[in-house]
């Protein structure tokens, strides 16, 4: 028996090859940085551990243990006079040059906690506005300003000299940090080839850059240091970005059939595979007919219920 041939589709022009590799390699550095300003606060965060202070020895005790002894001590002017006991004689001993130790709030880890709620707030907001963005301007274009913005502000982190500083910059880092969380899952997926889709998709992903960043955050053994050094692997998303096209599903989408037919074309002269104009103009034309007709048929786009159905999830989460 014969076997019909299948008609070419969109997903036929999408092959594993050089083209692919690049946004792999684009994929894994900025999912390393993503990672990286998620899991930020739990080393930039960590409380150090008070060892004595004057001729007193706090032994082993947990560190909340610690610190009400300490404040029962220094309250105790008698005792602690003559045990040498001030501010200016407190031991104390970190793995990790954290906030907690560089502005002075090593008692008041809950409070330096306390932080995380206002950058995650942050991330909340950034996936809603960066989401809208991208659907209505492009993956590409979005993502890059969403990605530039991120490394000034994680640089900026590094430079700030105090809790509430810290707290406000680091707010518009994971702003815009969710900005490019969100976008980067739409757009590897509409330029990952069907057939190697799963396996690249759970392959690049979070797991294996939560190890990698933990030998960062080894390495640096500062929260200034770790930030910058966290930039800098994310200094290559730039050119990579700038390198990759637009995803020819979203151009199809917003009906720039040219500019699809472009970035197609570009990804097999890439790859150096042969292609067909003939091919591909009849696989767009049929696709940019599907789309007149399901914007026809669907409801518009609706920004405000958009806005007021997330903010009612924000608010149920704070």
């Amino acid at each position: 028996e014969k076997t019909t041939k299948q008609p070419p589709k969109l997903d036929d022009f999408y092959q594993l090859g050089r083209y692919t590799y690049i946004v792999c390699i684009f994929a894994e550095l900025l999912i390393l940085s993503q990672v990286g300003n998620m899991l930020y606060m739990t080393y930039a965060g960590a409380a150090p551990s008070l060892v004595s202070c004057g001729n007193h020895q706090f032994g082993e005790k947990t560190a909340k243990e610690r610190c009400n002894a300490l404040n029962g001590l220094l309250g105790d002017f008698k005792r602690s006079k003559s045990l040498g006991c001030d501010n200016s004689t407190l031991t104390w001993k970190s793995q990790f040059n954290s906030v907690n130790v560089e502005f002075g709030h090593h008692c008041e880890s809950q409070l330096v906690k306390s932080t995380i709620s206002y950058q995650m707030v942050g991330v909340i907001i950034g996936s809603m506005v960066f989401g809208y963005l991208s659907d209505s301007y492009g993956r590409k274009k979005i993502m890059l300003i969403a990605l530039i913005c991120c490394i000034l502000c994680m640089v900026a982190t590094s430079f700030t000299n105090d809790l509430i500083s810290f707290t406000i910059v680091r707010f518009f880092v994971n702003f815009f940090n969710a900005g490019t969380m969100v976008i980067l899952v739409v757009f590897t997926s509409e330029h990952y080839p069907n057939s190697h889709r799963f396996c690249l998709s759970n392959l690049i992903t979070w797991s294996p850059n939560f190890v990698f960043f933990a030998i960062m955050a080894w390495a640096a053994g500062d929260w200034r240091i770790l930030q910058r050094v966290s930039a800098i692997f994310a200094l290559p998303c730039i050119a990579l970005l700038l390198f990759l096209s637009e995803s020819p599903r979203f151009l199809i989408q917003s009906r720039q059939i040219g500019e699809a037919k472009k970035a197609i074309i570009r990804m097999h002269k890439i790859d150096g595979r042969p292609y067909d104009e003939a091919v591909i103009d009849s696989v767009l034309e049929g696709l940019e007919k599907q789309s007149m007709e399901s914007s026809n048929k669907n409801k518009k786009y609706n920004y405000v219920s958009f806005i007021f159905s997330t903010l009612c999830v924000l608010l149920a989460t704070l």
